[in-house]
């Protein structure tokens, strides 16, 4: 498995084309390297990087309570499965 501890864009560079394609490179990156499956997490009031994970397939596997601090906040843990026939 490849955990994504963080992937961010900054503000004066969002809506610009560089999420979705940071996200593809990340999942380029771990079919190139034999990986199965890829783990993230982002704040659950985070429904931009929500929605552009999902757009990759990626799927909610649980939410975590308090995982964040300042401001306190939950997470959602996310996975793909990776087949490597693409």
């Amino acid at each position: 498995s490849l955990y994504i501890s963080t992937t961010g864009i900054l503000p004066k560079f969002q809506n610009q084309g560089f999420g979705p394609l940071l996200k593809s490179w990340e999942i380029a990156y771990a079919r190139y390297h034999g990986f199965n499956r890829i783990i993230t997490n982002c704040r659950k009031r985070n429904a931009r990087m929500i929605a552009l994970n999902r757009h990759f397939g990626f799927r909610i596997v649980r939410t975590i309570p308090h995982y964040y601090l300042e401001p306190t906040d939950s997470s959602v843990l996310m996975e793909l499965l990776l087949d490597h026939a693409n």
